[in-house]
């Protein structure tokens, strides 16, 4: 089975369409005039299950374009971005997989209880929980299951189904500390809940939390005397600085020196790209690092083994073999050794960088005045996840909040645009998250 994002016009009902191999097909019907607009548009397709490609991909479309089906009223007619609905594909994506898999009719209204497509679909999302090998965290779970049930209630807005296979109820409650301000009457908020949803319990299930680091431990960190070769040195920058998996440190190839206006392509997980904006100094660095001695010496070995191309490696071990993301990642655990020595702990890892950078752009973004709701969708892109809840996790270190604020010093950020004074620094964080 493949599934995979294309650019086709599919969302007709009535698209013909070839299948070529099993990875790919070809669209044969003609464009109207009324969709020339949206060739481009991010869509998925799953080969083992077109006809229901073709109707999520509807509503992908009708979601981007109309957004009128929210049984929320508050919500229907709100501009949806196209970044939004690549994160609509990413939950769509592992819904429609699952569908395939286990043979479900999405649209079966003949279930009984709570044996509903959406309901065995929350019982999946919860196994992925509680596995250790296939883990998803609890706020994606969360989020997965509410944009499946956004898709439902676009089916019943169209008259596709007859029926959710949930419901709604609203419950009001007061939130005394929307008052610390004025003396107004506080407001009664109303919160919606739905029948299918998943337990809280879960939450506990959590991995690793990541955690910025602050100013010191960074210092600490880049000033070790392990980390004073240039090539660990420019790691460490490329994670804090650009917020880059090691995966992508260690897929650049030495074009990055030649890129115009600072542009280049780096390689994600599962070989997905985004476009990433070099400043001239680090740069320059890169530059410099690929015109040393000892890298050249490496590079020489690695056109013997692999032929010359314009393309090789930035990044060589002294056998001329492209450096591993583990390499990268490792140079931790010699500086915690370092420090031991000195009776001091470290208790950081390298992907704790690239949570540095997301909490300092986050940071830079509050002080130029950008909304919060914005905020979300720029950190997210450019962090290169499809969830913002994924990007959540890069930000939530509630454990430490106080101390964070305190050597972030992001307390004085919001003090400074007046979004807060020091007890409200924590509850305009937690706002956001």
């Amino acid at each position: 089975m493949k599934t995979e994002e294309i650019s086709l016009d599919i969302f007709l009902k009535n698209c013909e369409y070839e299948i070529q191999n099993p990875d790919d097909i070809k669209i044969t019907s003609k464009q109207s005039p009324a969709t020339e607009d949206y060739s481009d548009f991010p869509q998925l397709i799953n080969l083992n299950n077109i006809e229901t490609s073709i109707e999520f991909n509807l509503f992908l479309i009708e979601k981007f374009r109309f957004n009128d089906f929210s049984t929320n009223k508050a919500k229907r007619g709100r501009e949806i971005t196209k970044l939004r609905i690549k994160s609509l594909i990413t939950s769509l994506r592992l819904f429609l997989n699952w569908l395939t898999v286990n043979k479900v009719d999405w649209k079966d209204e003949t279930y009984i209880d709570d044996e509903d497509p959406v309901n065995l679909f929350k019982n999946y999302l919860i196994d992925r929980i509680k596995s250790e090998q296939n883990h998803i965290s609890y706020e994606s779970a969360k989020a997965y299951l509410l944009d499946v049930k956004m898709l439902y209630e676009w089916a019943t807005h169209n008259h596709i189904i007859n029926r959710l296979p949930f419901f709604y109820s609203i419950h009001s409650y007061t939130n005394k500390n929307t008052n610390l301000i004025t003396s107004k009457k506080i407001p009664n908020t109303q919160i919606v809940s739905s029948s299918i949803k998943i337990p809280k319990k879960y939450k506990d299930i959590k991995v690793k939390v990541l955690s910025a680091y602050s100013s010191e431990e960074y210092e600490e960190l880049i000033n070790s005397d392990y980390c004073q070769t240039p090539s660990r040195q420019l790691w460490i920058r490329l994670a804090k600085e650009y917020g880059l998996r090691r995966i992508e440190i260690a897929g650049i190839n030495d074009d990055i020196c030649d890129c115009k206006d600072g542009l280049y392509i780096v390689t994600g997980k599962n070989a997905k790209k985004r476009e990433i904006h070099f400043k001239e100094e680090i740069l320059k660095d890169l530059n410099l690092y690929r015109n040393r001695k000892s890298r050249k010496n490496a590079l020489h070995k690695y056109y013997l083994e692999h032929g010359y191309n314009n393309k090789s490696p930035l990044f060589l071990n002294t056998q001329g073999n492209r450096i591993s993301e583990k390499t990268i990642s490792n140079i931790i655990y010699p500086v915690k050794d370092e420090f031991k020595a000195k009776g001091i702990i470290f208790d950081k890892t390298f992907h704790d960088l690239r949570a540095t950078y997301a909490v300092e752009r986050v940071m830079s973004l509050l002080k130029q005045g950008i909304k919060m709701e914005h905020i979300e969708y720029v950190v997210t892109d450019e962090l290169g996840h499809n969830l913002f809840e994924t990007t959540k996790r890069y930000l939530q270190i509630r454990s430490a909040r106080i101390s964070w604020i305190n050597q972030s010093g992001v307390g004085e950020f919001l003090k400074e645009i007046e979004l807060a004074d020091d007890n409200q620094s924590e509850d305009i964080l937690d706002d956001f998250l």
